[in-house]
């Protein structure tokens, strides 16, 4: 996924790693923090001064589900279809996706922001001509070359579909034909998105509108923001769009809070594993206070084997704190998914690594509903079961350059300012 992001700035950035502190977060969160429920909501709320909206139905959607989702939900859509993504790339993923658009009603918008290091010129070549043949209304986030604007690093990781205001899809998955199968095949990566339908959509619909309008989009017409959205489930959502900063981005926030909320578990999938230091900490003292920690990375199969060696490196202090460590094996493990406790659940573009956490535009949504996060548990217990288990002697634990290469890592993806 990250070929044209991550290897440049590693070998830039190997040197660097040898000197200094490692990766702090500005944050030092002080006290309890309470467990999914209440008193997480409040917590969740003024850190990050987004409140949980009730009365939305979820849905999780599995590897190459999404694509059929994504056209049934096109075809229903009466007002509009708002897209940003990091990857769109030219396929069969991507053939079905626009004649969906295509083929949508004449007086339904279409407007999409994609981002050129991850969707590559092809999509600008190839891809993009055939939207705007089919009503398309088209924008590349922040520009590469003489047209640049901001950080090279700060680019726009987000992944959101949302239709009529109505329905929205977020996750891990790009408009790419790896993203096409069952997740247990080799050329089939794993990923999980997630359907919400009901008033919390508009967190997402206004995420887009930021990358919009930064990418020279009108103003979204008014009553597509305003119109009032009726309950239609019991789960409550948040959104969290989150952007480089100076102090503890949004992404850092929220992973930090969600992770000392754990009480009795903290099921982690995540296919970029390269955290701060004090993430790490979390994770070693969650797990010694009893908390059952477990942690699901890509294996063999991964499209950043630098990332796999900078992620094992953390394996045998991990290991020596009680938590339980599997790497995926049929094929890249691309998810972004905690389970916490019986009633938490989180997904999205995130990664755990310091491009996510740091610099890069990230889209999460947090769940709070019993249902949907045993479904989410669910699905890690089978993902294991294609997994296998890491322990203090395993062949995986790397020396020294996987250390190197976790520190670059860190380097690279610092907050501006730090």
């Amino acid at each position: 996924m990250r070929t044209r992001l991550v290897t440049p700035v590693l070998l830039l950035c190997l040197l660097a790693a040898c000197r200094g502190d490692p990766d702090r977060s500005p944050l030092k969160l002080a006290g309890d923090i309470p467990p999914p429920g209440p008193g997480y909501r409040n917590a969740f709320y003024q850190l990050l001064g987004t409140p949980f909206v009730e009365g939305n139905s979820v849905r999780w959607v599995w590897n190459g589900q999404i694509f059929d989702a994504l056209a049934e939900e096109i075809g229903r859509a009466r007002t509009s279809v708002d897209v940003v993504l990091y990857i769109w790339r030219p396929g069969k993923a991507s053939d079905r996706i626009v004649e969906a658009l295509a083929a949508r009603g004449q007086n339904v918008a279409c407007r999409i922001v994609v981002d050129p290091v991850g969707s590559t010129p092809a999509f600008q070549r190839e891809v993009m001509p055939r939207l705007q043949q089919a009503r398309c209304e088209v924008h590349v986030f922040r520009p590469l070359g003489d047209d640049a604007v901001g950080p090279s690093l700060a680019r726009n990781h987000r992944k959101i579909f949302v239709l009529d205001g109505r329905v929205a899809f977020t996750g891990g998955f790009g408009i790419s034909d790896e993203w096409l199968g069952d997740g247990v095949h080799e050329s089939c990566w794993r990923d999980t998105a997630i359907r919400v339908e009901g008033p919390g959509t508009r967190q997402l619909q206004l995420s887009f509108s930021q990358h919009w309008l930064e990418s020279q989009g009108r103003l979204l017409p008014e009553r597509e923001v305003t119109a009032v959205q009726q309950p239609v489930g019991d789960a409550r959502t948040a959104f969290v769009s989150s952007s480089a900063s100076v102090g503890a981005t949004p992404a850092d926030r929220m992973t930090q809070l969600t992770f000392l909320s754990a009480r009795s578990r903290l099921w982690i999938s995540n296919a970029y594993f390269t955290p701060s230091e004090d993430i790490v900490g979390q994770l070693e003292s969650r797990s010694r206070s009893g908390v059952d920690v477990r942690l699901l990375v890509p294996g063999p199969i991964h499209d950043q084997p630098a990332m796999r060696d900078g992620q094992r490196s953390l394996y045998r202090r991990l290991l020596a704190a009680g938590v339980k460590i599997w790497e995926y094996q049929p094929s890249m493990m691309h998810s972004k998914t905690v389970v916490v406790d019986d009633r938490l659940s989180i997904a999205g573009s995130m990664n755990l690594d310091p491009l996510s956490l740091n610099l890069l535009e990230e889209g999460t949504l947090a769940v709070e509903d019993p249902q949907a996060t045993a479904e989410l548990a669910a699905a890690f217990e089978r993902d294991v079961q294609n997994a296998k288990r890491i322990d203090d002697g395993a062949k995986e634990i790397p020396g020294f350059w996987g250390t190197l290469v976790r520190e670059a890592f860190r380097r690279v993806g610092s907050a501006p300012g730090r």
